[in-house]
């Protein structure tokens, strides 16, 4: 378990029920937390979420990447998925170069 202090912020491990018009605070909702008590904390979600306390045991703190809004983790993904393919086409001709570099010394 993290330690979680107040001003964090956190993300719901598992779904947490609110008063029946409301319905349901779904797990991975991230939020910052209000107060800590010994045993939960009293969270304000992102969103349409009412603040609600929570038990310690169901928050983790949230990454870097979560506080990052949607679209920047997008471009982020492309981008990681255009540089392993450029490293992968480049480390194989760097492969192909060597075998052929070595064939032609092995072969008269």
């Amino acid at each position: 378990m993290d330690f979680i202090i107040a001003r964090d912020y956190v993300r719901l491990k598992i779904a947490q029920p609110l008063a029946e018009p409301l319905g349901v605070v779904p797990a991975g909702v991230i939020g910052s937390v209000i107060t800590v008590g010994p045993t939960g904390a009293l969270v304000r979600w992102h969103g349409k979420y009412p603040p609600i306390p929570v038990s310690l045991g169901n928050l983790e703190r949230a990454s870097v990447l979560d506080l990052m809004p949607l679209w920047v983790r997008r471009v982020g993904r492309a981008f990681a998925r255009g540089l392993v393919a450029t490293v992968a086409f480049a480390g194989g001709a760097v492969v192909g170069a060597l075998a052929d570099r070595l064939a032609r010394r092995l072969l008269p």
